[in-house]
């Protein structure tokens, strides 16, 4: 049963969020067995533009034991790990930027107080988490979408697409087992959706205006 495209956007983000978590055997077993991010496959068909998302193989000798120590060793620990917070790609400074996006979060009724601080708000999780929930927001909204539209691209300008696109060109070059292309990929989709978005609003809006 094919999806609608804000329902098809919705679990992208989601998947995403899935698999630039740290790998476990629950979110990556089926694609490491089956050598290609399965997670995708029953979502891209119905997306309002094209992605490669059929481009991404995995090696058949890539183990979770691997997407371990890779993620530790680029991610997670140590003075050369790759920072996956917005404060690392942003001039706004980090009471300022924190203060914004709790004002997003809390706007759409998310309550971070009793999280235990489990996650920073700045945090890529969060932030593709978050607009997992708006565009699946649109879809309640029916006719009247034009305010959670204006929401989605706001946040997507201000926020996924300044981290996405720093913690990309930092991966340039590197080899790191699949993550750099993941994060390729999921460059690629943030700018496949602003465009989506500018469109279904119908003015344009880009990163250097928000910057």
């Amino acid at each position: 049963m094919a999806m609608k495209a804000s329902e098809s956007r919705s679990w992208i983000y989601s998947i995403f969020d899935t698999y630039i978590a740290f790998p476990t055997i629950d979110s990556w077993e089926a694609s490491l067995s089956q050598n290609k991010l399965v997670l995708f496959e029953d979502t891209i068909d119905d997306l309002p533009y094209h992605c490669h998302f059929d481009a991404l193989t995995i090696d058949e000798n890539l183990t979770l034991d691997d997407l371990n120590r890779a993620f530790t060793a680029n991610f997670d620990t140590g003075a050369a790990s790759i920072s996956s917070h917005g404060r690392s790609y942003s001039n706004t400074g980090d009471q300022k930027l924190f203060e914004e996006l709790f004002r997003f979060y809390e706007h759409f009724g998310l309550d971070f107080s009793s999280s235990n601080n489990d996650f920073w708000p700045d945090a890529l999780e969060v932030e593709l988490e978050f607009m997992h929930y708006l565009t699946y927001l649109e879809e309640l909204a029916g006719e009247d979408k034009l305010g959670i539209l204006k929401a989605q691209r706001d946040f997507l300008v201000r926020h996924i697409g300044p981290l996405v696109g720093g913690i990309n060109d930092l991966l340039v070059g590197k080899e790191i087992p699949i993550y750099n292309h993941l994060m390729a990929l999921l460059n690629e989709f943030v700018d496949a959706e602003r465009s989506y978005l500018n469109e279904a609003i119908g003015d344009q809006i880009s990163l250097k205006q928000v910057c």
